[in-house]
């Protein structure tokens, strides 16, 4: 029994440190997300906005429902962020000026932007659910992040 005990002990104590250890890890992901966004605001003031939905599907044609970061979209039109910050409609009517680094239809689009967006695609999708949420639309601005409810199909 008294092993038992023991190990029960350890196991309870294992989980603390990892509980400790992910909030460790997202207290210093959200700093090092909001100087990284910042940086990019800094570098290109032309960008209002930059916005994405990530969640996970409800259903996917008989494949297993994974949670998933969508597309990164920036603007630079501080009427169009207006429309889709007010109505969270990211790729509707009122997306008309948010744009899509791997869009093939956006012409010459600034080669920082789409490194910043391989960036962004780089943190596993995994780090965004800890930071966020599921089910969300998250808008970044220069004043920070702004994570509302994403309802979907």
């Amino acid at each position: 029994m008294t092993d038992t005990k023991n190990l029960q002990d350890d196991v309870t104590g294992m989980i603390a440190e990892f509980e400790k250890a992910k909030k460790a890890f997202q207290d210093q992901m959200q700093v090092q997300l909001k100087a990284l966004f910042a940086s990019f605001f800094q570098t290109h003031p032309e960008v209002v906005g930059i916005c994405w939905e990530q969640y996970t599907p409800y259903f996917n044609d008989g494949d297993p429902c994974e949670f998933r970061v969508g597309d990164f979209l920036y603007t630079t039109s501080q009427e169009t962020w207006d429309e889709a910050y007010s109505s969270y409609d990211l790729e509707g009517e009122n997306g008309g000026e948010l744009y899509n680094t791997y869009s093939s239809n956006q012409g010459e689009f600034p080669a920082a932007y789409v490194e910043f967006g391989k960036l962004l695609a780089s943190i596993p999708d995994e780090v965004y659910e800890a930071m966020f949420g599921d089910h969300v639309t998250i808008k970044a601005s220069r004043t920070g992040f702004d994570v509302s409810e994403y309802s979907h199909d």
